[in-house]
């Protein structure tokens, strides 16, 4: 019996020991080596302003920055000021980090589509990517030498995103769509790094402050779940205008990056972005539309369109519905 205890007092006196020492280990290596493996996962610069370790593996980081692409606005992809994070112990020892819980606080999400230049000398890009594969290979290499080890998985069980703004530039359509949500709330999970094959849930809310069509000082809700390997996906979106009626709906089923769009739309107050001072810059369509709108009529339809996931693209577009007088 006296065996007993003595082996699990050395039992747990070797648990807390290890407990301690990966909180040293993780306080003062843990920034670098964060770094190092974002780095290798997404291909971008990641840096960490401050990380802070709560014992036993609660993790603060502060002012955390992935870089952009080399666009002309420069900007980054994502600045978050403070994000809280909960570890589980057994995914170190299998170069997993196993991520319980995440949350982002204020953080700056911008993505940016972008076109390259028609007759563009290519052989400038190839260089570059040639000189990008090479110390890519140097750095694997380097890595299998150190230890041939599988490299490190990052698992997000589940993330929360609190208060934060997100902007979309599409430079590639012919129209330059862009938005700006505000306060954005979003609750996910089942999130792997690098990305894997699964269902990745989410919902979310936000206010859409800045665009350049009719979205603008509405309200857009949406949830569902999305795989990026597979390019699969389900999900709703919903977008409300002030007086709480639902503008747009829309519904985006994909399979294996085959989009079919479907919803309502109710164009009552929404904008057109119509031309008055040049109709031949309109579409019939955009006129009939316009003109109705200004007369104080009610245009509701269902919609529907194909396009790709990938790359969403709106060429054909079907409208079904009725449109009426006084109707609210």
């Amino acid at each position: 019996m006296k065996l007993l205890k003595v082996t699990v007092v050395i039992v747990l006196l070797f648990i807390v020991f290890s407990l301690i020492s990966i909180s040293f280990y993780l306080q003062y290596h843990g920034k670098y080596l964060l770094e190092d493996t974002l780095k290798i996962s997404l291909n971008r610069d990641v840096n960490v302003g401050y990380m802070s370790i709560h014992f036993p593996l609660g993790v603060s980081i502060q002012d955390f920055i992935i870089s952009g692409s080399k666009t002309p606005k420069s900007k980054n992809i994502l600045e978050v000021k403070k994000i809280n994070v909960q570890l589980e112990l057994l995914g170190l020892f299998n170069k997993q980090i196993k991520v319980n819980e995440i949350i982002l606080i204020n953080p700056h999400i911008f993505i940016e589509k972008n076109m390259k230049l028609v007759g563009a000398d290519r052989s400038t890009d190839k260089k570059k990517d040639v000189e990008v594969l090479l110390k890519q290979e140097k750095v694997v290499s380097t890595a299998k030498e150190a230890e041939d080890l599988k490299p490190i998985e990052i698992y997000i069980e589940k993330m929360y995103v609190r208060n934060g703004v997100v902007e979309y530039n599409d430079n590639v359509s012919d129209k330059n769509i862009f938005f700006t949500l505000n306060d954005f709330y979003l609750k996910s999970g089942n999130l792997y790094f690098p990305f894997r094959a699964s269902q990745i849930s989410f919902d979310f809310q936000a206010n859409v402050t800045k665009a350049n069509g009719p979205l603008s000082g509405s309200k857009a809700k949406g949830k569902g779940w999305v795989d990026i390997v597979n390019k699969d996906m389900e999900a709703m979106l919903e977008l409300f205008e002030s007086d709480g009626r639902a503008g747009l709906t829309a519904n985006f089923v994909s399979k294996n990056n085959d989009m079919l769009v479907q919803g309502d739309i109710n164009v009552d107050k929404f904008s057109l972005g119509v031309n008055k001072n040049n109709s031949s810059m309109n579409s019939v369509a955009d006129q009939v539309f316009g003109a109705l709108l200004s007369m104080g009529v009610e245009v509701g339809a269902h919609y529907s369109f194909k396009t790709k996931m990938d790359d969403i693209r709106v060429n054909n577009i079907a409208l079904t519905g009725k449109i009426g007088i006084g109707e609210k």
